[in-house]
């Protein structure tokens, strides 16, 4: 997950739930013939030669890596100018992970207002109900939810918004419900994370590999970019082996990195340490690593890589590479009301990302973050550039 919601969930999670402290290994693709050590890092690179029996899987993996840089990134045009007097309710955490106060200069370009409706996770659900329904009590044209908790705990709410026919917009919510017009960054946008991630990991590793990837199980979006992750590897390594390791992002980092230093000291044979979700559970991992003597046996890999906070350690090789997860993802949120303003069709109801990176230590800056000219691609599709 990245980093924005990674720190979102892990203030949700501490609130609902007290996960017990465990580290479970769980094998998802079994290893052939040979056992644990059949399915050791090759020592090949993205560079390097291609090895052992998954080599047709591997070659795919890197074509697929070097086909990212290929892909233009493009926005479909409005059918015609949004008017200018529409109305955005944003109702949205306090936590820096949720960047308050981002949504509005991106409405802004549209001439429309909007206003955020805050609430505090320490405050529980019920600051998230009560927001939602000052949002609703405004009667805006567009309702634009950060889906801190579950659907199911405002889908009273949800409800109303159908009924009163404004257009609901879940932000990072699980899946959409009945009464939610569109998922926006939701399952299907992590699935494709884990996918990108998968290849990076085979184009680096040259061979099948063995892998521990770190997630909180409980959390939609890790367990989603888990899920994209687990079956691109089983059907282009069926000899890697991919471990689970259970950790919960209601517990400190510290417990987190010391689950994954003795789960490593028992796995000695794992090459790749990776994050499907995002990078809360990866705080301190890197010079927990260094201080035990593993940064050269273990990889560090992060999925829906958002936040320029974890570029110097890509820069300075802590990280061997992270999946870019589209930083700024507020024009992903305007697009579908821009869309539904003019009558446009907004297309699926869950859809992928429309973009997704690769960074490494070669290209680790800010700009790495987001498709090329994001800001101006946007803005001409919506004919206000």
């Amino acid at each position: 997950m990245s980093e924005r919601h990674s720190d979102r969930f892990r203030q949700r999670h501490r609130l609902h739930r007290r996960l017990s402290h465990k580290v479970a290994a769980v094998t998802v693709t079994v290893c052939v013939a040979l056992g644990l050590g059949a399915c050791g890092d090759t020592g090949s690179d993205a560079s390097g030669t291609i090895s052992g029996a998954d080599g047709a899987g591997i070659a795919t993996a890197r074509a697929a890596i070097a086909d990212l840089s290929k892909k233009p990134f493009t926005v479909e045009p409005l059918s015609k100018k949004p008017p200018t007097d529409k109305t955005v309710a944003f109702v949205n955490c306090t936590v820096s992970g949720c960047n308050p106060g981002k949504l509005e200069p991106v409405t802004r370009l549209l001439g429309w207002t909007s206003k955020e409706y805050s609430y505090d996770f320490a405050k529980g659900p019920q600051d998230f109900v009560a927001a939602l329904d000052s949002a609703l009590a405004s009667k805006p044209d567009y309702l634009v939810v950060t889906q801190g908790f579950p659907e199911s705990v405002v889908a009273k709410q949800i409800a109303q918004a159908k009924a009163a026919g404004i257009p609901y917009i879940d932000s990072s919510g699980a899946s959409p419900i009945d009464g939610v017009t569109v998922n926006v960054i939701g399952g299907k946008a992590f699935e494709g994370v884990g996918t990108t991630l998968a290849h990076q990991v085979l184009a680096m590793a040259g061979g099948s590999v063995e892998v521990a990837a770190v997630l909180d199980p409980t959390q939609p979006a890790m367990a989603a970019s888990h899920r994209g992750f687990t079956v691109e590897m089983s059907k282009l390594s069926p000899n890697s082996k991919v471990n689970v390791l259970e950790a919960s992002l209601s517990s400190p980092p510290t417990t987190t990195v010391t689950q994954t230093i003795n789960f490593l000291r028992t796995h000695p044979a794992v090459k790749y340490l990776v994050y499907p979700g995002g990078t809360a559970l990866y705080t301190g991992m890197a010079s927990a690593l260094k201080s035990n003597g593993m940064n050269s046996k273990v990889k560090i890999v992060l999925g829906a890589l958002s936040n320029p906070a974890n570029l110097p350690d890509i820069r300075i090789g802590d990280v061997a590479a992270g999946i870019a997860f589209f930083n700024s993802y507020q024009y992903l949120i305007v697009d579908p009301l821009a869309r539904l303003s003019v009558g446009d069709d907004i297309g699926s109801k869950a859809p992928p990302l429309p973009w997704v990176g690769v960074v490494t230590g070669e290209n680790a800056t800010d700009a790495a973050l987001d498709p090329p000219g994001v800001s101006e691609t946007f803005a001409r599709a919506w004919r206000v550039g």
